[in-house]
């Protein structure tokens, strides 16, 4: 069964939210990429933007701005994922906790910190009180949630679903991560991604919605027709195997990808895997990227489902997003992520001709 794209909208580092089209080139960001924040004035009173963390702001936003843009009054079932949740509200709570010794806490910060606040307040914004979930899988938090609405519109429970892949870095959260080797240590930008040659990744963070429908509309984006996640596999052949056994069961093969998107994030041995991947098994397809755009994150895979999407849209890939010079009419994307060797991830998108 093919799943309707019928609307999607992004925070990234880049001019992507409220975008008709794909940034036209990759800023320079030196360090942590952060998401670009909207203007929460024009969404929320001054009582409602003290209350609320940016994440839970910033996730309302883009969520409600997916809504409108699908026409679609109320989803029937809004599905999150979020590996870490609201980093920033958990940090507070727990240095007050230290600060003044457990006495005297307010609840705010507690409560936001919980993972389901950001579906919660997404339901209370759309008036929802249907199917509610947040997946908190590490890296595989957003295939499952995407896995999660397909089954559900196959099996006849909801016709739109709205489906998101949110995570955010502060400071700590930066500097833990760092201690165990996830970023680079070398000073380095964005860009250091398309031709690293050491270990660590860029660190980012990034807000990205979906409305899933089961029937096409006039502006839908694309058609989702398969997605699958495997827990590890350090072989590039049992990868490349698992792919075709992912593709013959989509309907399709290897050789009809006109482009596979990877989540290339600059480490030298996860990206040196993933090339012998496509080498191997998609020498006439077109490589793309997109973490220079968001850098790394655990929902990353959100903002390359929204990449893809845009690129099929528009039909053509940025010359900044090319790992080589194939040329192809594209109308089957496969979007492969991993992270360093776990949590394979594929999700095969075809070109809706409305």
């Amino acid at each position: 069964m093919k799943i309707y794209i019928t609307a999607t909208q992004a925070l990234s580092p880049h001019d992507t939210f409220l975008s008709e089209k794909l940034p036209e080139k990759v800023e320079t960001i030196q360090g942590v990429m952060k998401f670009r924040l909207p203007d929460f004035k024009l969404y929320f009173n001054p009582l409602q933007r003290r209350r609320m963390s940016n994440l839970v702001k910033a996730s309302s936003v883009c969520s409600l701005e997916c809504m409108n843009e699908s026409g679609i009054e109320k989803p029937d079932a809004i599905i999150v994922a979020s590996s870490l949740g609201s980093v920033e509200e958990s940090e507070k709570f727990l240095n007050k906790l230290i600060d003044e010794n457990a006495e005297f806490l307010t609840p705010t910060n507690f409560i936001q910190s919980n993972h389901n606040s950001l579906g919660a307040q997404i339901a209370l914004n759309l008036g929802c009180n249907n199917y509610n979930v947040v997946y908190s899988h590490k890296t595989a938090s957003f295939e499952s949630a995407l896995i999660d609405a397909c089954m559900l519109i196959e099996d006849g429970d909801a016709r739109h679903v709205l489906v998101g892949g949110i995570d955010e870095i502060t400071t700590e959260n930066y500097e833990l991560k760092k201690s165990i080797g996830l970023w680079k240590e070398e000073p380095f930008t964005n860009l250091d991604v398309l031709n690293s040659l050491s270990p660590g990744s860029i660190p980012g963070e990034g807000v990205a919605f979906f409305v899933l429908s089961s029937e096409p509309a006039v502006n839908s984006y694309a058609s989702i027709c398969g997605a699958a996640l495997y827990p590890f596999s350090d072989s590039p052949e049992e990868v490349l195997g698992k792919l075709h056994a992912f593709l013959s069961a989509s309907g399709t093969g290897p050789e009809q990808i006109d482009l596979v998107m990877t989540g290339n994030n600059g480490d030298m041995d996860s990206d040196a895997f993933t090339a012998s991947v496509l080498n191997a098994g998609f020498q006439k397809s077109i490589h793309g990227i997109y973490k220079h755009l968001s850098g790394e994150f655990d929902t990353a895979a959100s903002f390359g489902l929204w990449f893809a999407s845009r690129i099929m849209r528009e039909g053509k890939i940025p010359g900044y997003a090319r790992l080589n010079q194939v040329e192809r009419e594209i109308r089957q994307i496969m979007i492969y992520h991993h992270d360093g060797f776990r949590n394979h991830s594929f999700i095969l998108l075809e070109k809706f001709n409305g």
